[in-house]
């Protein structure tokens, strides 16, 4: 059942994620032998969880703070809870309580050993998170960059691209878009081939907002960065057919979902993205859609 939800969390199906989750929560005790309490507790945070993505913070909250009284004799297992119950508490504005649950995942990671690697990475997030909501951007950037460090190490998708969000957000604020832009592209090469079209559909929008021109106001005297736009001579001009698979794309629909949307086949669709790629000079459709952008094509 845990695999379950997880995957279903995954594909972005939050609210049958958190009804199996409820469900199966509801079997299994919340007191007695470790093994009860932990699988009791990975379901109360999976609840919580899908109700953090499908955007019910206060609802995600009263699951989350659940689990730091059952499991607090397992330190490794806390961080991961609190750093979800850091960012619902943010989204609700209560941000010095956030910072809190945040460093108490932090501590939670020193105690058990765990600082380096992905849950106290997810906290680290969550921190830089709450110093954008309080317009410091440099310190956003600092444990932004420690936090998607951390991630990267065991390539955490899941939690990676939530530390994607804060780094981009981070990097804008400081001035640095270009660089946003061209993070958000790694990553989203990072998840290419993967089943999280929410998550991928998510980075490619968060990447056109951030790509408007003006989006964010640079600190005085600071060094302009911004993303350029490349000529349209520079690539083979793509058909009227290629730039309607390529706005499909962009959108995040796979090779089936493309072909079901433009009445051909699956092997039409890959013949097309392949001479847009070819047209385009790029090894994949993630650059291809970011060249496209930057040619003014989407």
């Amino acid at each position: 059942p845990l695999l379950r939800e997880a995957c279903l969390l995954r594909a972005g199906r939050y609210a049958e994620a958190e009804a199996m989750a409820a469900a199966w929560r509801a079997r299994i005790p919340s007191e007695g032998p470790r093994e009860l309490r932990l699988t009791h507790a990975s379901h109360l945070l999976h609840e919580g969880l899908a109700a953090l993505e499908a955007g019910d913070a206060e609802r995600a909250a009263a699951r989350l703070e659940g689990i730091e009284p059952l499991m607090r004799g397992d330190p490794a297992f806390v961080v991961v809870p609190l750093a979800h119950l850091a960012e619902a508490r943010r989204r609700l504005g209560a941000l010095d309580e956030a910072e809190r649950c945040a460093r108490r995942a932090l501590a939670y990671a020193e105690e058990s050993d765990s600082a380096g690697l992905s849950p106290a990475g997810l906290a680290r997030v969550a921190l830089g998170a709450v110093a954008l909501d309080r317009d410091q951007p440099e310190r956003a950037l600092e444990e932004a960059l420690a936090g998607v460090e951390r991630l990267e190490l065991l390539f955490d998708v899941a939690y990676l691209v939530r530390g994607a969000e804060v780094l981009a957000r981070a990097r804008m604020a400081c001035g640095a878009e270009a660089e946003a832009i061209e993070g958000l592209d790694d990553f989203l090469l990072l998840l290419e081939g993967t089943d999280m079209r929410p998550a991928i559909g998510h980075l490619q929008a968060l990447r056109g907002e951030l790509a408007r021109p003006g989006h964010t106001e640079r600190p005085p005297g600071s060094e302009s960065l911004a993303v350029t736009v490349e000529p349209l001579a520079t690539y083979e001009a793509l058909t009227s057919r290629e730039l309607e698979v390529l706005k499909l794309a962009a959108e995040g629909g796979s090779n089936r979902d493309i072909a079901k949307a433009l009445f051909v086949s699956v092997g039409t669709v890959k013949t097309h993205m392949h001479r847009i790629l070819a047209k385009l000079d790029v090894p994949n459709r993630t650059r291809a859609i970011h060249r496209a952008r930057r040619a003014g094509l989407l």
